[in-house]
């Protein structure tokens, strides 16, 4: 068998407010570099037209919100819109699993954890498990669902559980 991580030491996960079912992950090894994807990840979603990345970076344009157990927390607002970026601390440990189950939360900011490591079934059945029961408990009022995404909202927030695969 394969061994995954590759020496990914990070996991940079980017959301707008406007697309909470749309999140974009990235593997990275430095913490430099997840910094780096979390400009570009502004840069890309705002649609500028030229390199803004010294700016948003040397001129603190990105807000630190927080740091906490799952990792550091940033945002970027720009003409009422604010795009999130988490980057989360992997274990670079090789290791046979081959996919991450991420979930995520919007309402009053985002929030993002590694729910779990496995194949691609065992992050689907728990995938499912587990948004089943978030479902329930919070009165959920809106389904979606994909082989590697369930997307759902309450009367509060929405949440969302992604497979994603290990490159």
């Amino acid at each position: 068998k394969e061994n995954k991580m590759n020496g990914y030491k990070y996991l940079v996960c980017g959301l707008s407010e406007e697309k909470q079912n749309k999140a974009k992950y990235n593997f990275c090894e430095t913490l430099q570099d997840a910094f780096k994807i979390c400009a570009d990840n502004v840069i890309e979603h705002f649609g500028f037209y030229r390199n803004l990345e010294i700016e948003i970076l040397a001129e603190g344009k990105i807000s630190f919100l927080d740091s906490t157990n799952n990792g550091m927390n940033f945002s970027y607002t720009e003409w009422g819109e604010t795009y999130h970026n988490s980057i989360l601390e992997l274990d670079p440990t090789p290791m046979e699993k081959t996919h991450l189950l991420v979930w995520h939360h919007c309402y009053l900011g985002v929030d993002f954890d590694i729910y779990m490591k496995g194949s691609k079934a065992a992050c689907r059945e728990e995938m499912y498990e587990e948004a089943k029961r978030a479902y329930e408990e919070c009165k959920g009022t809106y389904w979606n669902e994909s082989e590697t995404q369930i997307y759902f909202r309450d009367s509060r927030e929405c949440q969302c559980w992604d497979i994603v695969e290990i490159p």
